[in-house]
């Protein structure tokens, strides 16, 4: 693939006090760009939304702009040559003239693999890229103001494909209501879900329990690597706090950092290829607890194993906002405070887990939970809750 995103072209307009000098930044070959947009990103016979690639593109811009807090920024594009380019006005152009071509050299950089993934495979076996993937990049997120930055495992297909939203996932919906139970500002809770993907591969959800990624991921480790360094430094000071989200993503951590997080709520520093050290937290993946759910199961013991992850996941999302809101914070402090916040919150712990994992009202939830006392969550050590899937 031709090298790509080499050119930028910072093009002067006029400044005042209340304008900013727009920026052109050119994305090379148009053929190019739409693979690294995923496009047509729903398009087989019949068009389920007809967009160009402009609109999409621009979609995804906006999206991330507005997450920075740029909601003001516009976004053009042009094509010309067989080439397209986008032009930013506003407060975050010169941000993102800076971002934007380093985030797409690395999603050129993913891109060169997953095409290699499709020719490659032993003989007479299946290429190692399945059919019904996409390769996908994590589009849309916040970029530059980013609080925290999640490690999670894939993008399901529908973010791609249904809602052209990398943050509308069931699994990054559930954790934003935990970032909220947690104080996060309504207004700033998608900063704190700036994701990276060990695989940017937008698959059905079921593929997470298959054997299919296996043999893939530490093809993407250099990508990974890539985005980390790219994403977690603040200027002047250590690494935005990063969390560590299931089993594949602190598998895929430890391969390109050598830092080991071998469960839920282990703390860590990480130290990027600058020398930049980022405290990192291991956390449940968002849908582990939708596992506890089993009809095989007595209903005691999925409520017990429900509530044991809830803590978790309570106590993780406590530590990233206040890690996330308070940059002098320390890391380990903030989460002895954090497990003393949940402490002793049992029936409150009950209701989320009645409401998220089996589906009652938050009335019936309440009337389940009414008679709890303060402290019945098992250990997290119990069998049943160490053998769910990561």
């Amino acid at each position: 693939m031709e090298r790509f995103l080499l050119g930028i072209c910072l093009t002067l307009w006029p400044a005042t006090a209340f304008a900013q000098t727009p920026v052109t930044i050119d994305l090379g070959l148009i053929k190019d760009a739409a693979a690294l947009y995923s496009y047509p990103n729903n398009c087989a016979e019949v068009c389920f939304r007809d967009q160009t690639l402009p609109d999409t593109i621009k979609g995804y811009l906006l999206s991330s702009l507005k997450r920075d807090g740029f909601e003001t920024t516009t976004v053009d594009l042009a094509e010309s040559a067989g080439r397209i380019s986008i032009r930013l006005t506003g407060a975050g152009a010169a941000e993102y003239s800076k971002v934007l071509p380093e985030y797409l050299k690395l999603g050129s950089l993913g891109l060169t693999v997953a095409r290699g993934l499709a020719t490659a495979g032993s003989p007479g076996a299946h290429r190692l890229w399945r059919y019904n993937w996409r390769y996908f990049l994590p589009h849309g997120v916040a970029m530059v103001n980013h609080r925290t930055v999640q490690l999670l495992h894939f993008p399901p297909d529908t973010v791609l494909m249904e809602t052209q939203n990398y943050l509308a996932a069931e699994t990054t919906k559930r954790w934003a209501k935990l970032l909220l139970k947690n104080d996060a500002p309504l207004s700033e809770v998608d900063r704190f879900q700036n994701i990276i993907d060990v695989l940017p591969i937008a698959a059905p959800e079921r593929e997470g329990q298959t054997k299919h990624f296996n043999d893939v991921y530490s093809h993407f480790d250099d990508y990974v690597r890539g985005l980390l360094d790219l994403w977690l430094p603040r200027p002047g000071m250590d690494g935005r706090p990063l969390v560590v989200m299931g089993g594949p993503a602190r598998q895929r951590l430890k391969a390109v950092t050598g830092v080991d997080l071998p469960q839920p709520l282990e703390l860590r520093v990480i130290t990027l290829k600058s020398g930049t050290k980022v405290p990192a937290l291991a956390a449940n993946h968002p849908s582990r607890i939708w596992h506890a759910k089993d009809d095989d199961v007595p209903k005691d013991e999925q409520l017990d194993a429900a509530m044991g992850i809830m803590k978790q996941d309570l106590i993780a999302a406590c530590w990233q906002v206040k890690m996330g809101m308070d940059t002098t914070a320390s890391a380990e402090p903030i989460l002895s405070l954090c497990k003393q916040t949940w402490s002793g919150r049992d029936k409150e712990i009950c209701v989320l887990s009645y409401t998220q994992v089996f589906g009652l009202s938050e009335n019936d939830a309440q009337l389940k939970c009414g008679n709890l006392d303060p402290n019945v969550i098992r250990s997290v050590g119990d069998k049943y809750l160490t053998v769910l899937p990561e």
